[in-house]
């Protein structure tokens, strides 16, 4: 057995203390920051209803989209460091690999996000704005969080950390802040200059097809040959996912004034969703290199469960501090008249909320056994599906909660 592998199998063992003082930090840090996109949501809200409605309607596709490709790429390299497969520098062909795939894998399923809304909204001015103003976004942001993943998981594993604990929040966390202002930035040029926009937008498919050459590049110069199932593994399960993540936006919209009505909700939205998907992140990436690693036998293997478990605690205490921030922030948002829930409903929401965060964990584990049991590798495919399934029963919990909060608390 290898130095690398030994190291990771005495990594895999996680206790409440260590939960509390190697991943609730990151958890913590990422629900305050979750509150920062927000706020660039709501400020620009009415300008993305009037003249750039496909925006609105993709926007959770992306957000999770995103946050699957470079979650998975992190865990991806992860596991290659625990197992050996791949050494702890930037410059490692596997890391580089992963870096130029992740840019390129990530243009193609919103492609296919462009042509769905086209059948709804049709070819207009803006309908084409939008599209650049998306693909431009997309293109330039990515390499922006190809190296962030990259930077986290190998810095974390240098310094003693296990990059499964950090990398799937913070890389999921860092896309929802980056994403949302970047797509505000480029639709403010384009109001200044269109010419400006399409200049930019030119050069991020320059960008775009670089990154492409070197990939191809490295597969063919490493021998990498058998890295073409994990390309097409990984666009075939990011696409359908894409596509199914439209239903997270569909209940927004269907129920925005069911949840509007409760205020808090309204704000905390974003953040349940990110936080169930870091949850279900977490766990899933330790559950899939415990996979490579012959530990995960069953798809409820004790020791997974027990990782669950003893990370379960923070999500309580994640449940009332989502409450703090949420009253107070729907109180500067929507001014000190708003109704305030009662204290019986933040008593439901914490230990709901620590509920349906449990339900995800589990549901992680699963997700990783049956992927690898069916042949497909569990770092392509866990955190993509366990982040778009967070998504779907987040925006389903939001409606149900908001709409209990307006029939019985307010």
């Amino acid at each position: 057995m290898t130095k690398a592998v030994t190291k990771g199998l005495s990594e895999r063992r996680l206790d409440v203390k260590r939960a509390f003082t190697e991943i609730y930090p990151f958890l913590l840090l990422c629900i305050i920051l979750d509150f920062v996109g927000g706020y660039f949501l709501g400020k620009n809200f009415d300008k993305f209803v009037e003249r750039y409605p496909l925006i609105l309607l993709i926007l959770p596709s992306i957000m999770d989209l995103r946050g699957n490709v470079f979650g998975a790429s992190g865990s991806r390299i992860s596991t290659a460091l625990h197992v050996g497969y791949a050494s702890p520098r930037l410059r490692d062909p596997y890391v580089l690999l992963n870096y130029y795939l992740s840019i390129v894998i990530t243009s193609l399923p919103i492609v296919f996000l462009l042509i769905i809304a086209l059948a709804r909204f049709g070819i207009d001015k803006k309908f084409l704005a939008s599209s650049v103003i998306i693909i431009t976004s997309s293109i330039v942001i990515s390499y922006i969080l190809s190296s962030i993943a990259a930077y986290i998981t190998i810095g974390s594993y240098k310094k003693g950390l296990d990059p499964d604990n950090v990398i799937g929040p913070m890389i999921t966390t860092v896309a929802d802040i980056i994403t949302i202002p970047s797509i505000v930035l480029f639709m403010y040029i384009y109001e200044i200059s269109h010419e400006m926009s399409v200049i930019i937008f030119v050069i991020s498919l320059v960008l775009l097809f670089l990154a492409l050459k070197n990939m191809i590049s490295i597969i063919r110069r490493e021998e990498l040959g058998r890295e073409k199932k994990l390309i097409k593994e990984i666009t075939y399960v990011l696409t359908v996912l894409a596509i199914v993540s439209l239903g997270s936006g569909g209940l927004l919209e269907g129920f925005s004034r069911i949840i509007r009505r409760t205020y808090m909700i309204a704000i905390i939205y974003p953040v349940i969703l990110d936080s169930l998907g870091n949850y279900g992140s977490v766990i899933g990436a330790r559950a899939s290199t415990q996979y490579h690693l012959g530990l995960l036998r069953s798809p409820l293997e004790e020791g997974a469960i027990m990782d669950a478990v003893n990370l379960l605690p923070t999500s309580l205490v994640n449940g009332v501090i989502m409450i703090i921030i949420g009253t107070t922030l729907s109180s500067f948002v929507y001014g000190f008249t708003a109704p305030i829930v009662s204290v019986a409903f933040f008593i439901l929401f914490i230990l709901t909320y620590a509920l349906v965060s449990f339900g995800v964990m589990i549901l992680s584990i699963v997700i990783s056994y049956y992927s690898g049991s069916k042949g497909w590798d569990p770092d392509n495919v866990t955190i993509p599906v366990i982040t778009t399934i967070a998504d779907l029963l987040g925006s389903l919990y939001a409606v149900i909660l908001s709409a209990l909060a307006v029939k019985l608390f307010i």
